[in-house]
């Protein structure tokens, strides 16, 4: 905790940049609206982002789920920039909880990043309108040497076969602070989930249970 303080310490002048990049008048359109509207998946969702962030597919990293879309922060000098990510697991077993399910994301993290600082963890978030779990943690990025922050937020839809979305917003330390003003004013608040009812049955019956093999969270135990 003591080497994230002196590297925030270290960086207070870099955010000038990142502050400079906030526009939250209510004079100017600060945001764009993203909606997924594809026929073939049981849930769609919406969601909008700052009008000046790039949008993306993220890449497809095998036990992160499946990636939706995400939407990335203009440079700043030469860290990596913030971005913001929506994921969903399609794979969790009927009847999960949000401890569980918490529980094992926290486990399967420190198997992704095993040099990784758990800061928070709760389960009384609200995300979409639906219980939500959050977690905050912090690493050092292998390739830039650079202390990360990252907020996990995900909530489990109750179907069957049930559904779990998630989001990530991630930044470099210095920048953290300043676009999580963007993301808590204005992009968490306008993320919905729908149910495809228009094509449900087509979507139910588009749907391809993994093996058990595949499937990330596919029993009580750890």
């Amino acid at each position: 905790m003591l080497s994230l303080i002196f590297i925030l310490v270290l960086n207070i002048r870099d955010m000038n940049d990142v502050s400079a990049q906030l526009t939250l008048s209510s004079n100017e359109t600060i945001v764009t609206p993203y909606r997924n509207q594809n026929s073939s998946d049981l849930l769609n969702y919406s969601i909008d982002y700052p009008a000046n962030w790039t949008s993306y597919i993220p890449v497809d990293m095998p036990g992160f789920g499946t990636p939706k879309v995400g939407f990335k922060a203009p440079a700043v000098e030469e860290r990596l920039p913030a971005y913001f990510e929506i994921a969903s697991q399609f794979f969790v077993r009927n009847g999960t909880t949000l401890e569980t399910y918490v529980a094992e994301s926290i486990q399967d993290l420190r198997e992704k990043i095993p040099v990784l600082t758990l800061l928070y963890s709760d389960t009384s978030s609200e995300l979409a309108g639906n219980p939500a779990y959050t977690l905050r943690y912090a690493y050092t990025d292998n390739e830039t040497g650079k202390v990360r922050l990252e907020m996990q937020m995900g909530t489990i839809i109750g179907d069957i076969p049930y559904h779990a979305y998630y989001v990530i917003y991630s930044a470099d330390l210095p920048d953290y602070s300043w676009y999580q003003q963007l993301i808590d004013q204005f992009v968490l608040p306008s993320f919905e989930i729908h149910i495809n009812g228009t094509n449900r049955l087509a979507a139910t019956e588009n749907f391809e249970l993994p093996v058990e093999q595949e499937l990330w969270l596919n029993s009580g135990e750890l």
